[in-house]
């Protein structure tokens, strides 16, 4: 079943041969021999015509587009479909993110095309998949389908895009990013920045900064694959939550001064977490899937950078890698440290390795058996022998184990809004400190400090202060000392 398309001629169309009103119409050099080439294709009022013929006002001009039946299409499946609009040329549907517009080797029956095609089908019409322009799998937004060669043709090139998205870095104003793309590897869709490459343009307006992330509306003057990720992934500034390009931990990193050198980032899909916040007790609770992110192993463990650290810090996961690595630190005298936070099975083995061990209240308690933290810090230092012991204790601070008795270091009351990334904010500090040269009580009371501040912020990472901010809280804001 074909499309049949009618045009009546109005005064201001009249005396024009029928070729040019098409033209006028949208209707391409290539549709226009297809019709030539059908049947009935062309029809002046109900009498076959000519391309040439004169079209006079009042004359009805009949196209009789072919059918697409034996086109191929893509595979129906039963998928959900949001649709806005539809009628007998276009359709138009809200894409959710993570659907791929088209099949691959990737996706068998579970895309977009999949999902018309079934529409398609059940609206007794020809199921062949025409989407005008398209969109990236994690992208949502609005995709048009033309239902026929006519409605395509009159469509192609004539659709505006406006994009969102939120980039891992700050973006005042507006600006045009105008770098070539580049396929490195025919075999791999991954796309990047370099000489040679098709021309790409993207125009980008800065709606928003805030917590070193910027929301942009973005233009594209060329459609290359991939092209917006590609650019703002170029900027040292990828696109948060992108799988493919997302290395916004480590371009954050690297904002911050961070060397990530040794920084190995795997593809596939990202670690993903969700982080519930209780507001009135300023608890968390954390949940989380590793998703495509494979376990480390011993061969990942980078020797060679291991030569150049003074310290390793570690909190006990990946147990085989951490005693690989610890026993690797003592050989070439780079200092361990423990997070000891969770009580893994076995992490016993890793304890008689760590020089500076951190562990929780509730680590030490477990670990040992003891019902106090004082007691399981004499088992702890009796058992493992660290050369530095600091037992911490959440809001009520914590305590040095020295020479067989207690030293406790001070906390920093806050009114606390976000402690999620306290505890590794105090670990991250008190290595900070020692490496500047603090002795172990004044690394606490630092560590303590930036710990405290950080829980006054939102965002475990964005929530962090500088090393200014930490030295003019501690002048403002004095610590207490809790006895026990």
């Amino acid at each position: 079943m074909g499309r049949k398309i009618e045009f009546f001629i109005d005064n201001d169309n009249g005396n024009v041969k029928i070729k040019d009103y098409l033209k006028r119409r949208g209707v391409s050099h290539r549709m226009l021999c297809v019709l030539k080439r059908t049947e009935n294709g062309i029809l002046k009022n109900g009498v076959g015509a000519r391309s040439i013929d004169i079209l006079n006002s009042g004359d009805t001009l009949t196209l009789n587009l072919p059918s697409d039946e034996g086109t191929a299409s893509a595979e129906p499946a039963d998928i959900p479909l949001d649709i806005i609009y539809e009628d007998d040329d276009i359709l138009v549907i809200n894409k959710k993110p993570d659907i791929a517009m088209h099949e691959s080797h990737n996706h068998r029956c579970d895309a977009l095309s999949n999902a018309v095609a079934f529409h398609l089908m059940k609206e007794g019409k020809e199921c062949v998949f025409r989407s005008v322009g398209r969109l990236d799998k994690g992208t949502s937004g609005i995709v048009v389908c033309a239902l026929n060669k006519f409605s395509a043709a009159k469509l192609s090139g004539k659709i505006y895009k406006e994009y969102l998205a939120v980039a891992g870095g700050e973006f005042y104003g507006d600006g045009v990013i105008d770098k070539p793309i580049i396929r490195p590897d025919p075999m791999k869709t991954l796309r990047d920045v370099g000489v040679g490459g098709e021309r790409a343009v993207t125009h980008w307006k800065s709606l928003k900064v805030k917590d070193g992330c910027t929301l942009l509306r973005i233009h594209l003057e060329t459609g290359r694959t991939h092209q917006i990720r590609v650019h703002f992934k170029s900027l040292g500034a990828p696109l948060v939550g992108d799988d493919m390009y997302g290395t916004f931990v480590k371009a954050e990193m690297e904002r911050y001064g961070v060397d990530t050198s040794c920084v190995k980032v795997n593809p596939g899909l990202t670690f993903h977490s969700v982080v519930l916040l209780n507001v009135s007790n300023s608890s968390r609770t954390c949940v989380w899937n590793r998703g495509e992110a494979a376990a480390p192993t011993v061969e990942d463990v980078d020797l060679d950078a291991l030569k150049q650290a003074k310290y390793l810090h570690l909190d006990g996961n990946q147990l085989d890698c951490a005693i690989f690595a610890a026993k690797k630190a003592h050989e070439m005298g780079v200092t361990v440290s423990m997070d000891a936070g969770g009580a893994y099975p076995n992490i016993e083995k890793l304890l008689p390795l760590v020089d500076v061990l951190i562990p929780s209240e509730e680590f030490s308690m477990k670990v040992t058996g003891c019902a106090t933290a004082k007691g399981a810090a004499a088992v702890l230092q009796e058992r493992y022998h660290p050369q530095i012991l600091v037992i911490t204790q959440g809001s009520k601070g914590g305590f040095i184990w020295e020479n067989g008795g207690e030293v406790r270091y001070p906390v920093f009351p806050v009114k606390a809004i976000d402690s999620n990334g306290a505890g590794d904010t105090f670990h991250g500090a008190f290595v900070a400190a020692r490496l500047k040269g603090m002795d172990v009580y004044e690394a606490c009371r630092f560590a303590s400090a930036t710990s405290a501040l950080k829980c006054t912020r939102f965002g475990a990472q964005q929530g962090i202060p500088s090393y200014e901010e930490v030295l003019e809280f501690m002048k403002t804001h004095e610590g207490i000392v809790y006895d026990g």
